[in-house]
């Protein structure tokens, strides 16, 4: 599965970004809408908390529909930043008798260090999750003030998981 999104920054705290999911071997799957609220200013309470909630529709049966929540904790130690994201995501399961939501959990975790070159930021994320858990090594890229480039390689960490997605993610901020 590749996944590339464009987001806009609607707010100094709000942003909104849309989603276009792609399936090897199916092509364009599904689209997802996301919603990213930051609850305080980065280092006013002792770890910086935002909420996430996402929406994803499924294009002709190619992919499930799906309501994500997160909670965004992240901390900043010199140059070294620090995330971890509980996950709570209902999935629609399309049975005989009818449609059914599963819930399910997942914890992601990543780091990166932001002195790494003046444009670039290295960073690793692990994402923990039945049958899709995977580790992205990738790299933030500062084209323009307010342009970032984000790119990664999601490794699939057990034999249900995507053995690779490709992240592509551009954030344009007004």
């Amino acid at each position: 599965m590749n996944q590339t999104e464009v987001e806009y920054g609607v707010t100094d705290r709000y942003s909104l970004g849309l989603y276009g999911v792609f399936i090897e071997g199916q092509g364009f799957s599904a689209v997802k809408v996301e919603n990213r609220y930051r609850l305080n200013e980065p280092g006013e309470w002792p770890v910086d908390t935002a909420l996430y909630l996402e929406f994803k529709k499924g294009i002709q049966d190619k992919a499930q529909d799906e309501i994500e929540g997160k909670v965004i904790l992240s901390k900043d130690w010199g140059p070294v930043n620090i995330s971890a994201n509980p996950i709570l995501e209902l999935e629609k399961e399309e049975k005989p008798g009818g449609d059914e939501w599963e819930l399910e959990a997942g914890l992601a975790l990543g780091t990166c260090y932001t002195r790494f070159w003046k444009r670039v930021t290295p960073g690793i994320e692990l994402f923990l999750a039945e049958k899709e858990s995977r580790v992205t090594p990738g790299f933030y890229i500062d084209l323009a003030p307010d342009v970032r480039l984000n790119l990664g390689a999601g490794i699939g960490i057990e034999k249900a998981a995507d053995p690779f997605q490709l992240k592509t993610i551009l954030e344009l901020e007004f």
